[in-house]
């Protein structure tokens, strides 16, 4: 089971990888953006959920 959800992990960034290449430079800066916005939002959500973040290890 954990090869199959490595290899779902791997296919899913290495298609997401691709998907980020076709992307302009305000494009890839406004990704950028929302992925640190989402990443430093993370704690602030838990707290106000009361749910632990949890962080993926891999």
């Amino acid at each position: 089971m954990d090869n199959k959800l490595q290899a779902e992990k791997e296919k899913a960034f290495d298609f997401l990888s691709e998907q980020v290449q076709k992307l302009d430079d305000a494009q890839k800066e406004k990704l950028a953006y929302v992925l640190l916005g989402a990443t430093l939002a993370q704690p602030l959500v838990g707290a106000a959920t009361g749910q632990e973040s949890q962080t993926v290890k891999g």
